[in-house]
């Protein structure tokens, strides 16, 4: 059995379909943010304003680091790939789909998140990083898998398929 990491752009349905994977494969789902807000007792927002953002990725290098030898399907935070131990570790998984989908696409399912620390910046830094993360997901994917017009079944078979290559 591999496990399979989901990385992307924040809003691009990593946990989403990292969920319907882990599901429809019966393997374990491992949401990143999720278990780091339970660890920490602390929502990423909280984390981020109390301890700032430096804090936040050494928990997400460990935690990484921690699953590593994991069968599971993970889904990571979209900035993950911003250090580059990180990239490194990811390389080590069997499996890193990148879920690519159009900035257009990620501001119309963010339009009323309030939740996420480093969308709260204004339009130009919000594309500026959206480009330099893109590049970066690019860098420590397996496979890509665009989801623009794709429904999340239509996303979750796509992963499966190469999964079972």
């Amino acid at each position: 059995m591999k496990n399979i990491v989901i990385v992307g752009f924040m809003g691009s349905g990593k946990s989403v379909i990292g969920e319907l994977v882990a599901n429809d494969l019966h393997m374990p789902f491992v949401d990143m943010d999720l278990l780091i807000e339970k660890q920490e007792k602390k929502t990423i927002s909280e984390i981020f304003r109390i301890h700032g953002e430096a804090y936040f990725r050494g928990l997400e290098t460990q935690l990484l680091k921690d699953l590593s030898d994991s069968k599971s399907v993970i889904s990571t935070g979209g900035g993950i790939v911003e250090r580059s131990e990180n990239k490194e570790i990811l390389t080590t998984f069997d499996q890193v789909c990148f879920l690519k989908c159009s900035f257009a696409t990620i501001k119309t399912r963010l339009r009323y998140d309030d939740s996420r620390p480093l969308w709260k910046r204004s339009g130009k830094e919000q594309l500026a990083l959206f480009q330099k993360r893109e590049l970066l997901y690019e860098e420590v994917a397996s496979f890509v898998v665009e989801t623009d017009n794709l429904s999340a079944e239509e996303v979750t078979e796509k992963v499966i398929n190469y999964y079972q290559l």
